[in-house]
Formats: structure tokens, sequence, C-alpha cells
């Protein structure tokens, strides 16, 4: 057990806590899994390799779906988007932003002053 276990989390992952677990419902070997550190991870269940990483979505994914086609997922984040994902391509084919929660973002000092120091870093 603990070669398994050791082999396991050699693997690259998410570097930071996982939210979100989906199955895709047209495909059992593939899994999606969203995370604090703002990406997306497609998976094969049966070896558990990484597939793919979706990455741009900005803050934390608390949670996403899959489209009942299992061609797309549709990711949630703290900042108030909604990214509508193309899984084959791994890119973004649409996206929104709840109005009220991102407005009130941009008027947010916190929100400025730690980004402006993140990337002063």
């Amino acid at each position: 057990m603990k070669k398994k276990q050791k082999e396991f989390t050699s693997k690259p992952g998410h570097t930071e806590t996982v939210f979100g677990c989906a199955i895709s419902p047209t495909n059992a070997t593939m899994m999606a899994t969203s995370s604090f550190d703002a990406t997306i991870k497609i998976w094969h269940t049966v070896t558990m390799e990484l597939s793919k990483t979706l990455t741009g979505q900005d803050g934390v994914i608390y949670s996403m779906a899959w489209s009942d086609d299992g061609q797309r997922l549709a990711s949630t984040s703290i900042k108030g988007t909604v990214f509508i994902w193309d899984v084959e391509m791994g890119e973004v084919s649409g996206a929104t932003c709840n109005q009220r929660l991102c407005n009130a973002q941009q008027r947010d000092p916190r929100r400025h002053s730690s980004r402006s120091s993140s990337t002063s870093s």
C-alpha cells in the first residue's frame, strides 16, 4: 500500500485544496477536479494519469459540472465568473460574470492592494 501511495503523491496534481470532483457523464474513465489553485484538471480514472490542465479562470474554482454530452465543463469561481470549457481543446468557449459579485470586487480596495503586492514580489 505504501508504494502505491508514494507513487500517487509523486504524480502532478493540484497544488492547493481540491473542492470539486466530477466524472464525465459519457466517459467513466474521465474525471475533472477543481481547486483553490484556480485550475481544473482532467484525469484518466483507470490510471489516475493527468490528461490535461485547464487554466485561465481567476480565483478559487469551487464547483464545476459536465455538460450532458461530456464535451464541455462549466466552472464557477469565487470571483463571480462562470467559464464554459471545451474539454477536448482545453480552451474557454464562453464566459460570464455575476455582475453583483464582479462589481463588488472591483470596488473592494483590499482586492487592489493584494493584487499590487503580489505582482511586486
